[in-house]
């Protein structure tokens, strides 16, 4: 499916992507500290397939074979990218030194902790004075997910859980066999969503605690919130299409409200967005720039104003409708299809039309970002629409 293009220029403005967090409305104005009991839904699962055949880094036979054995937690090169992200030496036309080979255990270790193997040996050597490098490790078990903690000041530690809980339980399959580095890291974005959605649009990342006790890996999240943003003017730049009333009449926020910072990135990225895409601009941009005003006195009264440069791009025309597979007939497709030739590209319309071709019952399911397919001429401004349709076969 073409998709309309948008940048998401500020880290406090949260992607669409992570709306939808369960909410609560009770704040503590002191620091909190609560506990979530997570070991008791961690379950076991099988072990993994053992991947420990040897894998080379270049067929020149010039250059250093890397073998891993008893790898099994991680996919080999998914290792071997991480060796150059870290700049480990072992791809080098020469034997490498003992301190590559152990900076690269370093590595592995760290790659193997990140799955919940807390505890891996990796022996690593140069093979018989030739150009291998062979890693013999042993995994060990896999810790579980324990307890899930929170360090803040102004939001309640039940607040913070609430959205976290949902985030890990969306990734049960990945967690049920143990602690993932990934996952964590993934619903922590989501977390400082939540929080910079409350209005605390400064909110600090923190790198969370990692402790192990007996089998499970135990995380604290510390949670610099800042201050309370509301929000205050908002200037545009660049915009014809509409005017600044009426981008402001899209936003949900007021002058004076909560700076909900994921409320104002759907209506930058998505709301705008679709106005923008219902009048053919389909490669509209969005750069929010912010202007915080602070009170030295007043943690609560503190300001922040926009100033919001658009690039509308090109208005595109519809170039041509075609179809992949079976067709409509004229009827059908005079019936069916809002957008013709020649009309301003409407993508509400598009997807109005996809509705009525699924309502139809003459075709199997067209998905609309799956089964459609959008070619640009940029220097014409126009859009070519291919949609694959199968017809359902006849009753007899």
């Amino acid at each position: 499916m073409f998709r309309i293009v948008s940048i998401l220029a500020l880290g406090f403005l949260i992607s669409p992507e992570c709306s939808g967090q369960v909410r609560s409305t009770q704040v503590s104005p002191h620091e909190q500290h609560t506990t979530i009991d997570q070991s008791a839904s961690t379950q076991p699962n099988n072990a993994p397939i053992d991947q420990s055949s040897s894998t080379k880094t270049d067929s020149n036979a010039d250059r250093v074979q890397i073998e891993f054995e008893g790898l099994r937690a991680l996919a080999k090169a998914d290792v071997l990218r991480s060796f150059r992200e870290e700049r480990v030496a072992l791809a080098e036309a020469k034997v490498p030194s003992q301190d590559d080979i152990d900076n690269a255990s370093t590595v592995l270790k760290r790659l193997l902790q990140n799955r919940g193997h807390m505890d891996p040996t990796i022996y690593g050597t140069v093979v018989d004075g030739a150009k291998v490098v062979r890693f013999v490790i042993e995994e060990g078990p896999r810790y579980s997910f324990g307890i899930v903690s929170f360090e803040g000041k102004r939001i309640s530690a039940d607040e913070l859980a609430s959205p976290l809980r949902e985030c890990l339980s969306n990734y049960s399959e990945r967690t049920k066999s143990g602690y993932d580095r990934d996952v964590l890291d993934f619903c922590h974005r989501i977390l400082l969503g939540f929080v910079r959605g409350r209005g605390y649009l400064q909110a600090k990342s923190v790198e969370p605690k990692i402790s192990v006790s007996g089998m499970s890996v135990n995380v604290t999240i510390p949670i610099d919130e800042g201050p309370v943003y509301r929000l205050g003017e908002i200037k545009f730049e660049g915009a014809e299409a509409f005017s600044p009333v009426e981008l402001a009449a899209l936003c949900p926020i007021r002058r004076g409200e909560v700076a909900d910072g994921e409320k104002i990135a759907k209506w930058l990225f998505e709301d705008v967005r679709a106005a923008y895409g219902e009048k053919g601009f389909i490669q509209y941009t969005a750069e929010p720039q912010p202007i915080f005003t602070s009170n030295s006195e007043d943690k609560d009264d503190n300001t922040v104003d926009f100033k919001v440069t658009i690039e509308e791009g090109k208005r595109f025309k519809v170039g041509s409708i075609t179809f992949r597979g079976d067709t409509l007939s004229p009827k059908e497709l005079n019936s069916m299809f809002l957008l013709r030739a020649g009309d301003f590209f409407n993508d509400q319309l598009f997807a109005e039309s996809v509705r009525r071709v699924n309502n139809s019952g003459l075709f199997e399911s067209v998905d609309r970002d799956k089964d459609s397919d959008f070619r640009t001429d940029d220097e014409g401004a126009s859009v070519a629409i291919v949609l694959t349709l199968n017809r359902k076969a006849k009753l007899p």
